[in-house]
């Protein structure tokens, strides 16, 4: 959400998942977590933005997987990398 402010109108901070900033953002899943509330509540109220949808596929996956070779057919292992730290 760059460049948007967050939709708590005492916080200036940038919004950064449903429109609200880290800070709000952590202290809404706490009211969620506690029973306080829920995110359907919180978007109806205006609090909170519906969440983003996760079904289209992600060009940054699509970009990290690119050109490289599946584990066990010759690409990089876990243990690998830990040797090469």
């Amino acid at each position: 959400m760059k460049g948007k402010k967050c939709l708590n109108p005492d916080c200036n901070c940038e919004a950064w998942c449903r429109g609200l900033c880290r800070n709000c953002y952590t202290l809404a899943a706490r009211l969620i977590r506690e029973g306080i509330t829920s995110w359907p509540v919180l978007v109806a109220s205006g609090k909170a933005l519906d969440r983003a949808k996760k079904n289209r596929p992600s060009r940054r996956r699509a970009w990290l997987l690119q050109d490289l070779v599946p584990v066990g057919a010759g690409g990089i292992m876990p243990d690998d990398v830990a040797e090469e730290g």
